[in-house]
């Protein structure tokens, strides 16, 4: 047995809503992560950018409880649309985490195209 290059059967991306702004780029939205200090890894390619967030490290917190300590965060961040945009984001990151791709990879991907 060896390391070998495998050829993909089955590989089905399917879309949900789209997150709660109008033309967010990657870099407000990762600024908006930094606020409620949800850990994202974010790779960018020529015609999409993705971010990567990890299930395990956001349910690490409550939903509650981040929303509470973002709500704190949100005066003194550099971030543009009204609070409650930002929390129904914050909701719509944790209703992510209950689909069951998400489930099995344990991680949230938001793409841009």
């Amino acid at each position: 047995m060896g390391y070998r290059p495998h050829l993909i059967k089955t590989y089905i991306v399917e879309y949900d809503k789209i997150l709660n702004c109008e033309n967010w780029n990657p870099q407000d939205f990762i600024n908006f992560l930094y606020a409620a200090k949800i850990d994202a890894c974010h790779s960018s390619f020529e015609d999409t950018d993705k971010i990567y967030i990890n299930t395990n490290n956001l349910l690490s917190i409550s939903k509650e409880k981040r929303i509470k300590d973002f709500k704190k965060a949100y005066p003194k961040a550099d971030l543009d649309l009204p609070l409650e945009e930002y929390i129904e984001n914050i909701e719509d990151l944790y209703e992510a985490t209950q689909f069951p791709d998400v489930k099995k990879r344990e991680e949230i991907i938001i793409e841009w195209f």
